[in-house]
């Protein structure tokens, strides 16, 4: 076993730590279990104070442990979860790092003429006036929090956007300095005190949670003005009230732009900073955001896939019950293709009291088929006492259940992780990620949970469509974020491909599922991709909308010459364009394309679909890797791949390795493919 590559789970100290129960359970932990290291999760149980001089002498007592060991350990950033408080020390010591919110404010004028006293608890951001007339910026009118306007009729009413402080006492996550300071209370200080360990025993940190929904997903920040004119070139005040209620035909524009900036400012202002941290201190950074199922992300972090483009390793949490965020695996590994990553994290396992070791494996094969490479278990507990074990399961050697199973599992994972934790990813299938639709429906006037992160739409149906593709179809993709699209994208000869250095993506089929809008930019790139020989499916819904110019007639006019109609139909159509074409389908006809990605020239193609036959494909500089997994039925088919290769299948429990008999047919290898339900299988191929 190549222990490097397996498992290191989450270490909560549940109990107050000695030299000795640390020394055993380290010791345990890797002889037994097969562990390769942890990350330490502090909190109020572990009777110490968070960073005080016990609480370090004993986490350098760990350190030290560790390199004996040969074991790694993870930085956790905080005393329990969500990250962003340093246990109350920001609070304390930089109140005015902390998270704000924004409210809205209305004023209404029997005469039209509104002299005021503006709210002085807050930071006022814009105050505008409003009729279904126009919206007016009255920022001109306002003098030391007083207003004095005349509006144009009696149909105006005044609003006034204020920035106000919470009580949460996390960080501002839009904020760089404020997250600077975040890290001058926790990062820094271990630093301080362990510095020679870092870029060794200490090899990476990790944030848990972060997210809006607290703030009722109105979080805000004191230069958001300023930064969106540094992107638009123009004031954002009119634009204001779109965040709150549909303001008409440039409500998509007006929205998109806001929550564009605030979704930048998250990636810029959070995971970026401490990514340049840890950059600039020799370790990586991983971390999670919360409830990344949500069918809306613009409440909890703005935009799911940004959220991770300036982080090395992006995340996800498998929590509460098997499959929960199954639907998310994909957006958050498609992350790493668009941004260039090469691993991929998921806290795994966690609240799932009684997962079975069938359980364990179909969750671990749903992850590795959809591009996590990097498992790190929930979690082991200082105490295995089942009273102080908050979340159950308790993963270590003392459980008399899982301390059977983990041996057997990590030599598994270390096979697995050893090849998929190598090379890049390999598509020819791309879905393009409708975040200009989801900014568009989002309102911080929205009444639901804000835990869900916000409103959604009839044919909202990006995530499902995901999970059909790769469950019922047996087809592998990645997630195109429009981003990506309009900014890296080039296109050839039919081939839409993403020119970076470790993924290799080159779409013939780009899917759209259902939605209400999109950029002229992303229009635009899509056209010339199917004019010059490419194929565009489109799932229940045509884009009307555009998000960059209001330019709604001219988007219009492109999908109409594209689709032939501007709406999708009962029944699939096909319509040419250029060298390609373009079909439409109501999500009910899903199924019927299944035949049309298997003679589009796919990477991977599965002859006699199998429901929940999965599988990813990797190639490095001097082979190709495929991971297939057979979660729910026996598989029993013929699988042909693009390529002329020599094959070798790899036992990913016992690691041995056989030739494997293929054939070459059209220039392109075929081989039979039988799997038992819940089995895995490792081949690797190399060019003849």
């Amino acid at each position: 076993m190549e222990k490097n590559y397996s498992t290191r789970p989450l270490w909560f100290w549940n109990d107050k730590p000695t030299k000795e129960s640390i020394r055993k359970l380290m010791e345990n932990c890797s002889d037994k279990d097969g562990y390769s290291g942890f990350g330490i999760l502090p909190y109020k149980a572990c009777k110490l104070e968070y960073l005080g001089q016990e609480y370090m002498d004993l986490y350098s007592f760990v350190l030290s442990e560790a390199k004996r060991l040969n074991l790694k350990m993870c930085l956790y950033d905080e005393w329990w979860f969500p990250s962003g408080s340093a246990g109350g020390i920001l609070k304390d010591r930089y109140p005015d790092a902390c998270a704000k919110r924004l409210d809205m404010e209305e004023f209404k004028s029997d005469n039209a003429e509104f002299i005021l006293t503006l709210p002085k608890d807050g930071q006022i951001m814009a105050v505008v006036g409003y009729s279904k007339k126009g919206i007016i910026d009255l920022n001109e009118f306002v003098k030391n929090s007083k207003l004095n306007w005349k509006a144009p009729d009696r149909s105006f009413r005044v609003l006034c956007f204020i920035l106000r402080n919470s009580d949460l006492g996390r960080v501002d996550y839009l904020d760089p300095e404020s997250v600077s300071k975040f890290i001058e209370c926790t990062h820094e200080k271990y630093y301080e005190r362990f510095s020679e360990y870092f870029g060794n025993v200490i090899d990476s940190s990790f944030y848990d949670e972060p997210q809006f929904y607290s703030l009722k997903g109105r979080a805000w920040t004191a230069r958001f003005n300023e930064k969106f004119f540094e992107k638009y070139k123009e004031s954002p005040s009119t634009y204001y009230p779109a965040l709150f209620f549909d303001i008409g035909d440039t409500t998509a524009r007006a929205r998109h732009m806001m929550l564009s900036v605030r979704a930048d400012l998250y990636s810029q202002g959070y995971p970026k900073v401490i990514q340049d941290w840890c950059t600039s201190h020799s370790i990586s950074l991983t971390g999670h955001v919360d409830q990344e199922e949500a069918k809306n992300p613009c409440g909890i972090t703005g935009d799911l896939m940004l959220s991770f483009k300036h982080q090395e390793i992006p995340g996800v949490d498998e929590i509460f019950h098997e499959g929960r965020a199954s639907t998310a695996y994909k957006l958050v590994s498609s992350s790493a293709v668009n941004w260039n990553k090469q691993l991929v994290m998921c806290e795994c396992f966690g609240a799932i009291d009684g997962i079975t070791e069938q359980g364990i494996y179909r969750e671990s094969y749903d992850l590795f088929t959809k591009g996590i490479n990097m498992l790190v278990p929930h979690a082991v507990w200082l105490n295995e006492d089942n009273d102080k074990v908050k979340f159950k399961p308790e993963l270590s050697y003392r459980n008399e259940y899982y301390g059977k199973i983990l041996p057997k599992f990590n030599r598994f994972c270390s096979t697995v992780q050893s090849r998929l934790q190598t090379g890049g990813q390999v598509n020819s299938v791309a879905v393009l990620y409708p975040i200009d639709s989801l900014q568009y429906v989002y309102s911080f006037s929205w009444k639901g949970d804000p835990v869900k992160g916000g409103k959604s739409y009839k044919n909202n149906n990006y995530m499902k469509l995901g999970q059909f593709l790769i469950r019922n179809l047996n087809c592998d993709f990645a997630f195109l974020h429009p981003e990506t699209l309009s900014d890296q994208c080039v296109t050839n000869k039919g081939v839409l491909s993403i020119p970076n250095s470790i993924h290799y993506q080159d779409y013939k089929v780009l899917i759209m599922p259902g939605m209400k809008a999109m950029s002229i930019s992303s229009a635009k790139k899509i056209k010339e991709f199917v004019r010059t020989g490419g194929t565009l499916i489109s799932v229940s819904e045509l884009p009307a909308m555009e998000t960059e110019q209001a330019a709604n007639n001219d988007l219009r006019e492109i999908i109409r010459d594209l689709f032939g109609s501007e709406e999708v139909g009962s029944k699939m159509t096909i319509n040419k364009y250029g060298s390609g074409k373009c079909i439409s389908l109501p999500y009910s006809e899903l199924q019927d394309i299944g035949s049309i990605l298997d003679y589009a020239n796919m990477d991977t193609v599965v002859v006699n679909k199998t429901y929940g036959l999965q599988y990813i494909h990797k190639r490095t500089d001097k082979k190709d890797i495929w991971f297939f997994a057979s979660i729910f039925k026996n598989t029993d088919s013929d699988i042909v791949i693009d390529g002329s290769f020599n094959l070798k299948s790899i036992d990913p429990f016992s690691g041995e390795e056989k030739d494997l008999k293929s054939k070459l047919k059209n220039n392109s290898t075929v081989f039979h493919l039988k799997l038992g339900k819940e089995q895995s299988i490792l081949i690797e191929g190399t060019i003849r």
